[in-house]
């Protein structure tokens, strides 16, 4: 029997932890330590010895600048594609 797992993800951690790990320059631009994801749950799953299914993805951020951020915030308010849920933080 297929297991069916669920992927939560705090994103600003993920992100911070990203960037420490793989780009620890000051000058780093703000887009090195971004992640996919849905590409990270897929490889979870493709990667466990256990037969497993991706059910979700779950995405917490904090509520991001709506003039800096404009797709952030619209995934924030729901507005988002291909089953993904995110769930921001007051």
């Amino acid at each position: 029997m297929t297991d069916r797992m669920m992927l939560f993800i705090d994103y600003q951690n993920v992100y911070r932890g990203a960037r420490e790990c793989f780009h620890p320059e000051a000058d780093a631009p703000s887009i090195a330590g971004q992640i996919s994801p849905i590409l990270l749950g897929e490889h979870i799953v493709a990667t466990s010895p256990f037969d497993r299914e991706l059910a979700g993805v779950h995405i917490y951020r904090g509520r991001p600048d709506a003039t800096r951020d404009p797709r952030g915030t619209q995934l924030v308010h729901g507005k988002s594609r291909r089953g993904r849920a995110t769930h921001g933080q007051p």
